[in-house]
């Protein structure tokens, strides 16, 4: 601000910049958009004042904001070359919708008689007889009560280095309505934090306002400038494969408010606005579907609307090649050709080959894992061939034809090693043919060509390795550590969905896991899948009916907590009888209440019960009562 405050009367030509719904007044002229590293991509650049003498102008947004509801706003401008003899400055300034949209010359920064106004100074010049820092300063006036700040000026930059650099710079500033606090950031660096009811107490309850940036010089002068950023959206079209979930979100720091809707029109996200007590990141716009079709998005960046689209769509997986074939068959010939189908896809087979078709010349477990082309979407199949002319192996489960056929045979018999007759009578080549699943020795008899033969097989019954999960999902809070999957089995091969090989794996994000484990014969494998869900707010599930009656089953009155307990801080609780007596208290959270009070057994009957509890991942403070039944 100049000493000397310089009053002229200056003609408002007001020119409204319709496509980008901005009016200017004053000396304010739009120019060509400005690209550079500071600025990045904006659509609407001002001149507020020429490098010329007592000159003022002013840009607003047409646009009117709620200050019912927060605001994010970063803007790009350039305060002039002109250090020593450079001034006066621009403001950032919230106004009625009925008030003056241009104030004063000079030391006014061109909001001086806005009334009723709240501004943000960006003061290139020191004012000696209202305590002005020598450095380029900001400060917080109502109604340009230089006198009186709302909050005091400090330097724009926290080294006081010179703004009037003729290069770009960024002002942040943040209005979050839940808690009436306004911040102020400059080129990164938070300058002030001012907290009071703005609504009531500068807008005399009128929650609706204009705002924009004033700007003035006097007896110097400087070239100053604002841009506001261009924000365009140009979403992905999201494709996954069959069977997966998709991730769609989008994520701008300046972002007051978003809505996802489905195109028929089922909202699937909506924030009308933020709350910047609980932080808006990427995990608050990050949704999960299984639903194909076009998703659309509305979205509010620096107070102006932007809306796009994407498309989510699912690759099949490529069909399982053995699904109608045995999964044990007789290898008679010397080769024997697996066909993998899928015509065009990539292959890879647990034998090393990468082609469609393999010929295998030995028992064993084959299995192929086959990609198509468009996302390399893969589904696996496994097939195993046994020749049961000689001792073989099976899994534990597996049923295995045995057959032996020849022509000229007049008589046969299988039995078991405890001379179990296993043998269908008439025969042919199908009679011959028997299933067996337990391990022993499998004895045939025949008559062929009038001589009697007699052969053997041993068969091995493989155990499958054990299933590792116990439960179907498990529920963590993943956003302070990981989760680590167990597939149990030492010894075993491990192929996980992530395309892990390990026993173990480490689980950052939530979503289905699943597992293959084969055992170290390579024949026999199981497989399980777990779902991981993150969940970091601290639940407590309470019982409604305990039954202490030393059967060791539901003995004790026990609490389940969705956390652990270092989540869990100040905890209390109060059990009651039916007359408001209180007959427990405990603050631990590993509650285990046995219905006695002092070693003697309480009554059956209704039992009552109060609790409270801080999260301390969530800061909520957690209370509440109810009852249970104590059954003897």
């Amino acid at each position: 601000m100049k000493k000397i405050l310089i009053f002229s009367s200056i003609l408002l030509n007001t020119v409204i910049y319709a496509q980008f719904g901005y009016e200017t007044v004053g000396n304010t002229v739009g120019v060509a958009n400005i690209n550079n590293a500071v600025c990045g991509e904006v659509d609407s650049c001002f001149t507020l004042t020429p490098n010329q003498l007592s000159q003022s102008g002013a840009v607003w947004d047409n646009k009117p904001i709620n200050l019912n509801y927060s605001f994010d706003a970063t803007f790009c401008m350039t305060l002039g070359a002109e250090d020593m003899w450079g001034a006066d400055g621009f403001a950032f300034v919230m106004r009625s919708e009925e008030s003056d949209s241009m104030g004063q010359v000079g030391s006014g920064l061109g909001f001086l008689g806005i009334e009723p106004s709240l501004a943000i100074e960006f003061d290139t010049y020191e004012n000696s007889d209202i305590n002005d820092p020598v450095a380029d300063h900001t400060a917080l006036y109502f109604n340009g009560d230089f006198l009186n700040p709302l909050v005091s000026p400090v330097p724009l930059l926290p080294n006081s280095g010179n703004v009037e650099d003729g290069g770009y710079h960024q002002a942040r500033i943040v209005w979050n309505a839940p808690i009436h606090q306004l911040k102020m950031y400059f080129d990164g660096f938070l300058r002030f934090t001012y907290t009071a009811d703005i609504v009531n107490d500068v807008f005399g309850g009128d929650n609706t306002i204009l705002w924009g940036f004033t700007a003035s010089t006097g007896a110097l002068s400087n070239l100053q400038q604002i841009c506001f950023p261009r924000y365009q959206i140009d979403l992905t079209d999201i494709r996954e494969c069959q069977g997966d979930s998709a991730a769609v979100h989008f994520y701008n720091e300046n972002m007051t408010s978003y809505r996802w809707t489905f195109q028929d029109g089922t909202v699937i996200k909506n924030w009308n606005t933020l709350d910047f007590t609980d932080p808006f990141d990427l995990n608050d716009t990050l949704f999960y579907t299984t639903q194909p079709g076009t998703y659309y998005l509305d979205v509010e960046i620096n107070n102006q609307m932007v809306q796009d689209s994407l498309v989510v769509s699912f690759i099949p997986l490529p069909a399982e090649p053995f699904a109608d074939m045995y999964d044990i068959i007789c290898v008679e010939e010397d080769t024997y050709t697996l066909s993998a189908l899928n015509n065009g896809s990539t292959y890879q087979w647990s034998t090393g080959a990468s082609s469609q078709q393999i010929s295998v010349t030995s028992p064993g477990t084959y299995a192929v894992r086959i990609f198509e082309p468009v996302l390399s979407c893969s589904a696996d199949d496994t097939i195993k061939i046994l020749n049961f002319c000689k001792d073989t192996m099976i899994c534990a489960g597996d049923i295995v034809p045995i057959s032996f056929y020849e022509p000229g045979i007049s008589s046969y018999s299988w039995t078991n090693d405890s001379g179990f007759d296993l043998t269908t009578q008439p025969f042919d080549l199908n009679d011959t043919l028997i299933y067996v699943s337990a391990a022993g020795t499998y004895y045939l008899d025949f008559v062929i060509n009038g001589q009697a033969l007699q052969d053997s097989l041993e068969l091995t019954v493989i155990p499958l390795p054990e299933i590792p999960f116990s439960q179907q999902e498990v529920t963590v809070c993943l956003d302070e550590k990981s989760h680590q999957l167990d597939a149990l089995n030492p010894g075993a091969f491990y192929l996980w969905s992530t395309g892990d090989t390990t026993q173990q794996i480490e689980v950052t994000q939530p979503g289905l896991y699943s597992v293959e484990i084969t055992e170290s014969n390579e024949l026999c494998s199981s497989s399980d899948a777990i779902t991981v869900i993150s969940v970091c707010k601290t639940e407590v599930t309470f019982p409604n009916i305990f039954t202490p009656n030393g059967d060791e089953d539901n003995d004790y009155f026990q609490l389940i907590f969705t956390n652990s307990p270092e989540w869990i801080a100040d905890f209390e609780m109060h059990i009651f009888n039916r007359w408001g007596q209180e007959i427990f208290q405990t603050n631990e959270q590993v509650v285990k209440w046995d219905g006695k009070i002092e070693g003697t057994e309480l009554p059956a009957g209704v039992y009552f019960y109060t609790y409270s509890f801080k999260d301390l991942y969530s800061g909520e403070l957690n209370s509440g009562h109810g009852n249970f039944q104590l059954i003897r």
